[in-house]
C-alpha cells in the first residue's frame, strides 16, 4: 500500500481509501525597499499600489546627517528601486519628521509633505506628480499658519485630506484653487485632530479621523457637505480612534476599548447598517495599534503593541478563520524573511494582495512589503485535525476553587480547539476581566509538545492566549492530573472533572463550531459548582460570555436545580432555574455531548510494511484497548488488530490490505 494512501475514521467523519492531495502553498514574493544613502539606515513604507506588473510605493528614509528617523520623502518601484522626492526648496540639513503618506491607485499623483525652506524644519502639504515630481503647496493657503501635511488622497488625485495649522486640526484639500477647509472638531474642549493616513474614499468625498481632547480619543466620519459624526464605542469603551476606511466609505477598521478588552480590540463600522462588528484580540495582553483592511474587511492587517517584548510591535492577519501571526502567514507562503522581523504594520491593498510596513532587518529599520495571490489571506487557516491531538488530554480541566472566584476552567476538544473560561478574583490582575477565549492547540502524547493559538480573547490579560505560538511548552497527563510546563515560568497544575455522578465533566452542545466563534459549554464539577460558557449563540437577550454558579442533580430524576453568582452572557445558562436535564450515556439534555478522549487513526503516519501490510499509528487513550476494524461496505466491521496503548501512540496493522482494493477503517476503544 503506498504511503500517500490511508483509510481513517475520525470521531465524525470516514474518509476511504485513496490518494491525499498534496496542495503546495502559494509563493508570496517579499521586497525590502532599502534605504537612501546619508544619515542612519532607515526607511519606512505608507502605501502601496500595483499597476501593470509593477509595485509603486511611497514613505520617507533617513538621509540627513543626524537624523533618527524619516527626514526625506521616498518613491520605490519595484523594478526601478527607491528615489527621493524633491523638496519645494532644496534644505539639505533639516531632520524633522517627512514621509510620503498615500498615492492614488494608478500610481500618478502622492500625498505628501515638503520642506519650504532652505534653513530650518518647517514643512507644508503638498499633492506630487510621480511622473517628473511636480507639486501643488498647499501650505501657504490663507487662514493656514505652522506646519503642515497630506496624508489622504482621492483616487483621481483632485482631493487630499492632511492636518494645518502646525499640524492641531485635521483638513480637506481640493487641487482646484487651491483650497484648504477646516473640518471642525467632533466635541467642544477638543485640542487636536486629524485624518488618518490613506483615510479617505475614492471619491474624496468621506474621510476618517479621530479627535483628541483631555479625556481621551474619539473616532470620527467625515461627509463632505454633511459634516461630522462620532463613531460608536464599544460596550464598556471609553475611547477608539479610526484605522482604515473602505474605498467606498462605508466602511471604517476602528480600534478601542471595551468590557471584555481594556487594552483595546478592532472592529468594523458599517455606516450604511449603522452595525458594528467586533473583530476582537488575538491576545489580551497586547495593547491595539494601527492597521489597515481590505475593501469589503475581509482581510484585516493590524499591529498589537507588547511593551514587554524586545520587538514591541506583533502584526496580525484576521480574516474569517480569525487571528494569525502575519510573519508566520508569510513563511508559510514562501516569503524568504531571512533576517527579518515584521514588527510594524501600517496597510492592505483594497484586493487583499499588498501588505506593507517598517520591520527589523539586521537590526536596522527598513521599510517592506508582501504580496500574495489573490484571495490568499481571506482564506489562510490553521488545520484543525482531530490526529493532531492525543486523547488523553480531552476533557474539562480546573485550576483554583470554582465555588469562588479566580478560578478557571479549560476544555480541550478532541478536534484540537480549546475554551479557557476564567472568573478573575475580587481584586483582578490588571485588565484581566471574567471571560474566556478560544483557540487551537495541538499535543504531542509521546513528547508532551505542547502549543497553542488564540483566536479570540474576552478575557483580558489572563489565560492561554500569551502562549500562542510559544515553543517549548509540555504537558503531561498521569490520570486526572495535567501538569503544563512552560518556559521561564515553571509548571502550572490542572485537575481533570471527573467524578462518578454522571452529569459531572465538560460538555459541548451539538453542531457547536469553537473556532468559528458559535457554541455552548458546560462543565460540571463534582464540588457542585458549574461553569457555562457561550458565544454567538441566536438567543433573544443572548451575550457572549461566561456563567459560574452551584447546582445540584438528582441522577434518578433528572432534575436539576441552579443558583447562578455570576453571569455575563445574558439569558444564555442555567440562570438560577430549575428544569429537568436527563442523561443518556454521553449525551444531556438531548444535545450536550460528553468532552471525552477517544482514539484517532493517524493518516499522516500510515506505511505500507513487507508484503503489502497496511500500519497506521493509534492515538489512543492510554491504558485502553484499542481495536482497528476493517469494512469493506461502512456496515459490516471485523477486528483486524488489538493493542493496549501504553505511550499514547501505538501501531496497528492490517495484513490483509494486500489482498483487498478498497477498505475502510475505524479504531474502537474498550475498557
Amino acid at each position: 500500500m503506498n504511503p500517500t494512501k490511508s483509510c481513517v475514521l475520525t470521531l465524525s467523519a470516514l474518509l476511504s481509501c485513496g490518494q491525499f492531495a498534496t496542495q503546495s502553498h502559494a509563493q508570496a514574493a517579499f521586497y525590502g525597499v532599502g534605504d537612501l544613502p546619508g544619515g542612519i539606515v532607515y526607511s519606512e513604507v505608507r502605501d502601496v499600489t500595483k499597476i501593470g506588473g509593477v509595485i509603486r510605493a511611497v514613505g520617507g528614509s533617513a538621509a540627513a546627517a543626524g537624523s533618527t528617523g524619516s527626514d526625506t520623502a521616498i518613491y520605490w518601484t519595484s523594478t526601478g528601486g527607491m528615489v527621493a522626492i524633491p523638496n519645494l526648496v532644496a534644505n539639505p540639513t533639516a531632520t524633522t519628521f517627512i514621509t510620503a503618506s498615500a498615492i492614488t491607485p494608478d500610481g500618478a499623483f502622492i500625498a505628501a509633505r515638503s520642506r519650504n525652506v532652505a534653513v530650518g524644519g518647517t514643512r507644508n502639504s503638498v499633492r506630487v506628480t510621480t511622473s517628473g515630481f511636480a507639486k501643488v503647496d498647499f501650505g501657504g493657503l490663507a487662514g493656514f499658519s505652522g506646519n503642515s501635511a497630506a496624508i489622504a488622497i482621492s483616487a483621481d488625485g483632485s482631493i487630499l485630506y492632511g492636518l494645518a495649522n502646525n499640524n492641531s486640526q485635521a483638513v480637506r484639500y481640493t487641487v482646484s484653487g487651491p483650497t484648504g477647509t477646516l473640518i471642525p472638531f467632533l466635541n467642544a474642549g477638543d485640542v487636536t485632530s486629524s485624518i488618518v493616513g490613506r483615510g479617505c474614499s475614492t471619491n474624496g468625498n468621506v474621510a476618517v479621523g479621530s479627535t483628541v481632547n483631555p479625556s481621551g480619543g474619539r473616532a470620527f466620519r467625515y461627509v463632505h457637505g454633511a459634516g461630522l459624526s462620532a463613531i460608536p464605542l464599544l460596550p464598556g469603551g471609553t475611547n477608539n480612534y479610526a484605522c482604515a476606511i473602505s474605498p467606498d466609505g462605508n466602511l471604517t477598521l476602528v480600534a478601542g476599548g471595551s468590557s471584555s478588552a481594556p487594552k483595546g480590540e478592532f472592529y468594523l463600522h458599517d455606516a450604511v447598517g449603522a452595525s458594528v462588528r467586533s473583530l476582537g484580540t488575538p491576545r489580551g495582553s497586547l495593547e491595539v495599534g494601527n492597521g489597515g483592511m481590505s475593501s469589503d474587511g475581509s482581510v484585516v492587517v493590524v499591529c498589537f503593541n507588547n511593551s514587554t517584548a524586545t520587538s514591541s510591535n506583533v502584526p496580525f492577519l484576521r480574516n474569517a478563520q480569525g487571528w494569525h501571526e502575519l510573519q508566520s502567514v508569510a513563511s508559510g507562503a514562501g516569503a524568504n524573511l531571512a533576517g527579518w522581523t515584521l514588527n510594524v504594520l501600517v496597510g492592505v491593498s483594497p484586493d487583499g494582495t499588498l501588505v506593507w510596513g517598517r520591520g527589523l532587518h539586521n537590526g536596522n529599520e527598513e521599510g517592506w512589503i508582501l504580496e500574495f495571490p489573490a484571495g490568499y489571506l481571506a482564506a489562510v487557516s490553521r488545520p484543525r485535525l482531530a490526529t493532531a491531538v492525543g486523547p488523553d488530554i480531552v476533557g474539562a480541566w480546573i485550576a483554583g476553587d470554582t465555588l469562588g472566584p479566580d478560578a478557571t476552567v479549560i476544555f480541550f476538544l478532541s478536534t484540537g480547539e480549546f475554551i479557557h473560561a476564567t472568573d478573575v478574583s475580587l481584586v483582578p490582575p490588571a485588565d484581566a476581566v471574567d471571560g474566556f477565549e478560544r483557540g487551537i492547540y495541538r499535543w504531542n502524547p509521546t513528547n508532551g509538545v505542547f502549543t497553542c493559538w488564540s483566536l479570540r480573547d474576552y478575557n483580558g490579560t489572563v489565560g492561554l492566549a500569551d502562549l500562542s505560538g510559544l515553543t517549548g511548552i509540555t504537558a503531561t497527563v498521569s490520570g486526572n492530573a495535567l501538569t503544563v510546563n512552560v518556559p521561564g515560568e515553571g509548571s502550572n497544575q490542572l485537575t481533570r472533572v471527573t467524578g462518578t455522578n454522571g452529569i459531572v465533566g465538560g460538555w459541548l452542545k451539538a453542531g457547536s463550531d469553537v473556532a468559528g466563534g458559535s457554541f455552548e459549554a458546560y462543565a460540571f464539577m463534582t464540588n457542585n459548582s458549574y461553569y457555562m460558557v457561550g458565544e454567538g449563540v441566536a438567543q433573544g437577550g443572548s451575550q457572549t460570555g461566561i456563567e459560574r454558579g452551584t447546582y445540584t442533580w438528582n441522577p434518578t430524576t433528572g432534575f436539576l436545580t441552579s443558583v447562578t453568582v455570576m453571569d455575563n452572557n445574558g439569558t444564555l445558562g442555567l440562570n438560577s432555574s430549575s428544569l429537568l436535564v436527563p442523561l443518556n450515556g454521553d449525551v444531556l439534555l438531548g444535545s450536550y455531548n460528553r468532552v471525552k478522549g477517544t482514539a484517532f487513526l493517524d493518516a499522516a503516519g500510515a506505511s505500507k510494511q513487507a508484503g503489502g501490510a497496511f500500519a497506521v499509528p493509534v492515538l489512543g487513550r492510554t491504558g485502553k484497548t484499542n481495536v482497528l476494524e476493517a469494512s469493506t461496505n461502512l456496515v459490516n466491521w471485523t477486528p483486524i488488530s488489538t493493542n493496549v496503548v501504553t505511550t499514547g501512540v501505538t501501531n496497528l496493522v492490517d495484513p490483509q490490505a494486500a489482498a483487498i482494493s478498497n477498505r475502510f477503517y475505524r479504531v474502537i476503544v474498550r475498557p
